[in-house]
């Protein structure tokens, strides 16, 4: 949920539109689908690793400690519903897949919204608006 470089405008507000809106007038389709996990060997046999640093122990131990406790999702579980996204006359801009991704997000999105409505006093009112480029 994160990213790179100078965010501004409705990025800059943690507001991004998908990837799909703009093409939505021009009759194009487009769901961002957003995935927990799948039961795959991703981080498995297939996986090639750096040699581990003993200063990151503890964030490899929080994420180890995290993933026990996931329930993977099932990959062939996946494409009927692929399916039934592309045949609908409307379909939504983003889905999650997996058990626990919706209420993952509403939780954090909960969280954003109460910070942001606690701190929202300090916005100055004319804070990124108007100013000329010369």
């Amino acid at each position: 949920m994160g990213g790179g470089g100078t965010q501004t405008g409705r990025q800059g507000r943690g507001n991004r539109p998908s990837p799909g809106e703009p093409a939505r007038p021009l009759g194009i389709k487009v769901t961002l689908i957003e995935p927990i996990g799948y039961a795959t060997d991703w981080a498995g046999p297939s996986a090639r690793f750096a040699r581990e640093l003993p200063a990151y122990d503890y964030v490899r131990e929080a994420n180890n400690a995290r993933r026990s406790s996931a329930v993977r999702g099932n990959p062939e579980a996946t494409g009927p519903v692929v399916l039934k996204l592309v045949d609908m006359g409307q379909p939504p801009l983003r889905i999650f897949f997996g058990k626990g991704a919706h209420d993952m997000i509403h939780a954090e999105y909960g969280k954003r919204l109460a910070e942001w409505d606690q701190f929202k006093v300090y916005y100055p009112p004319k804070a990124g608006q108007g100013h000329k480029i010369k």
